[in-house]
């Protein structure tokens, strides 16, 4: 029987100029976060979805384009992912 031991990765620092520099440099803060999509006429207007992914240097005027998987639940379709442009979404923000 072999015993398998974990060890925590060390601290990552914005300023530190080792490897893990790299990691804080891709760092996306949208990713994780809730948004309710805004664009006019759109199948999905005022639904949430959560971001999984930032496209970048896309032909839109924001140069980004959002990949989200939709929060509502359909049978049909589980965790449907779309794409969409920055400016057609919004942070949900609860108070």
């Amino acid at each position: 029987m072999s015993t398998v031991v974990f060890h925590a990765p060390p601290p990552v620092i914005p300023g530190d100029a080792g490897p893990s520099s790299l990691a804080w440099a891709d760092h996306i803060p949208w990713l994780g976060q809730t948004i309710l999509i805004t664009k006019i006429k759109h199948p999905f207007k005022g639904r949430q979805a959560v971001v999984k992914n930032i496209l970048c240097n896309q032909d839109t005027i924001s140069g980004l384009r959002i990949v989200v998987q939709l929060s509502h639940w359909d049978p049909t379709v589980p965790f449907q992912t779309i794409v969409l442009d920055y400016d057609d979404v919004v942070e949900a923000v609860y108070a």
